[in-house]
């Protein structure tokens, strides 16, 4: 079972994180550059199972997203910018 989708990957501007999870409270993706540096923080508010993710502003390069909730790693994907 995929707890995070994230597609189209690569991506060149964009790309949409959705999670599969049947909960009642909020999971939080949060992006690592290729430094380990934690980079973004996006909450899916409980019920919230999809975003667009701009990525315009972005340096091109790989990135790590880790999905957590209640500060427990639920699982990860490697997504990369063009």
């Amino acid at each position: 079972n995929e707890h995070l989708i994230i597609f189209p990957n690569p991506n060149t501007g964009s790309f949409t994180a959705e999670i599969n999870l049947q909960t009642k409270e909020k999971v939080v993706l949060k992006v690592y550059n290729s430094r380990g540096q934690l980079f973004r923080r996006f909450v899916f508010e409980a019920g919230e199972t999809k975003k667009e993710i701009d990525t315009t502003k972005w340096s091109k390069g790989t990135y790590h997203c880790i999905l957590e909730q209640n500060s427990k790693k639920l699982t990860w994907k490697k997504i990369v910018v063009e």
